[in-house]
């Protein structure tokens, strides 16, 4: 048996997403259907599918979310009870690993402000928000409104449902009256609508703002809009000298002066290379980010092409030090036999490893060098690596195709690379 590992960024999910993705997007059975997304999802051409009852969403299974374009968890009329989103914190560790792709998390209520005052920035700010997360670009998307449920806490606040894909907090009761005064700090080309002038005077603009967030990896997310000019907790400096604290951030978009061909530590850059950035073979992302990992500022790791002839990705090469490592949340996992050819893809997030097999299913075979335990895997984990190695699994032509596998970490700490 030849057994290859290789390492898979963000970014190199793309082809691998196209296999799965459905053509349509997922709404929860939430607040009787009375929101305005859905609409604004069947006007941008997309097809949908709403959830029938809760009960559906809990039966979901990780591929189940994976096979959608995007998830809209949508605002609920200015909601201010937690209660109202509970079944995405009560199932945050099923649907988080299949969210790979663009998010756009909102601190405002756009589906009020449509529906009570017909407002043409609250319909702007639902669509544009929508097209980027459904883009399918490296999987699944999410739009998550977060309404008005973090509104009434001046102290920062944890957002549980969101735990599982990064540290987020917000913080509410801003100013008396609300913040008002919006402004666009990053851009996308499928954004087209949504500008400074119709995202400001709502009344009350901006009920919750970001005072944490991730903004480190490719994985990260960067301010979409800002509250211009509010200080306190969260306050950031943006490359076209505006101050102020987010209140819209996504993962996908690009910052405003990103590139320039100029790599600006002090607006969170990591690389910045011009026109080539995002583009196929370029390190660096359309927001800045390096793939791979960042050396230095303006300068990325590399990554390692594999010389599989059975492999058609571009990816980094695992070591010969055994084990089970993640970077940038991704492994892929290659083996070949003379009786089959096994494809799988290891989320690695926390403690947890989700394991999906991609093509025909076949044997999931021994993945460390060493000598095998009870689990039929080396029990020996590699020195410098922080996962657990004791992962395991046997797939038959009888397993669900796409159906993942959970397992433990055995070890405590996050993953080699995990950001």
């Amino acid at each position: 048996m030849i057994a290859r590992h290789l390492y898979l960024s963000l970014a190199g999910l793309a082809g691998l997403a196209s296999l799965g993705l459905a053509q349509d997007v997922l709404f929860p059975h939430m607040h009787g259907l009375k929101y305005s997304e859905l609409d604004q999802a069947v006007k941008l051409g997309l097809t949908t599918h709403v959830c029938k009852d809760e009960e559906e969403w809990y039966g979901m299974t990780t591929a189940d979310f994976a096979k959608y374009k995007a998830i809209v968890i949508p605002d609920c009329m200015c909601n201010t009870s937690l209660t109202t989103i509970k079944f995405l914190d009560d199932t945050k560790k099923t649907w988080s690993p299949a969210v790979t792709g663009n998010m756009v998390i909102i601190g405002t209520d756009p589906s009020f402000h449509a529906k009570w005052y017909n407002l043409p920035g609250a319909y702007a700010m639902m669509r544009d928000s929508i097209s980027l997360v459904s883009t399918g670009k490296n999987g699944t998307g999410m739009y998550f409104s977060l309404s008005c449920y973090y509104q009434r806490t001046a102290a920062p606040m944890t957002i549980q449902s969101l735990s599982e894909i990064g540290h987020f907090q917000v913080r509410g009761n801003l100013s008396h009256p609300c913040l008002n005064n919006a402004h666009l700090v990053a851009k996308s080309g499928v954004m087209t609508t949504l500008n400074d002038t119709i995202a400001s005077n709502w009344n009350c603009s901006v009920h919750e703002a970001f005072s944490e967030y991730p903004r480190a990896g490719a994985g990260s997310f960067e301010a979409l809009a800002i509250a211009l000019n509010a200080t306190g907790l969260g306050q950031r400096s943006f490359a076209d000298n505006t101050t102020g604290i987010p209140y819209i951030i996504a993962r996908g978009a690009t910052p405003l002066g990103c590139g320039n061909n100029i790599t600006e530590p002090a607006y969170n850059e990591e690389c910045d290379n011009g026109p080539a950035n995002g583009t196929p073979g370029d390190l660096c992302s359309s927001s800045c980010k390096c793939l791979h990992g960042v050396i230095a500022p303006g300068t990325c790791r590399s990554n390692v092409t594999s010389s599989s002839p059975s492999s058609t990705y571009s990816s980094t090469q695992f070591s010969n030090s055994g084990g089970i490592a993640c970077f940038n949340k991704f492994l892929i996992y290659q083996s070949l036999s003379d009786r089959d050819s096994t494809l799988a893809i290891v989320f690695c997030h926390r403690r947890t490893f989700i394991i999906k097999l991609l093509g025909y299913l076949a044997f999931f075979h021994q993945i460390t060098k060493g000598p095998a335990d009870r689990h039929g895997i080396s029990s020996r984990a590699a020195q410098p690596l922080s996962c657990s190695q004791r992962v395991f699994a046997r797939f038959t032509q009888q397993s669900q195709a796409f159906k993942p596998l959970r397992f433990s970490v055995s070890t405590t700490g996050n993953c080699h690379g995990y950001g």
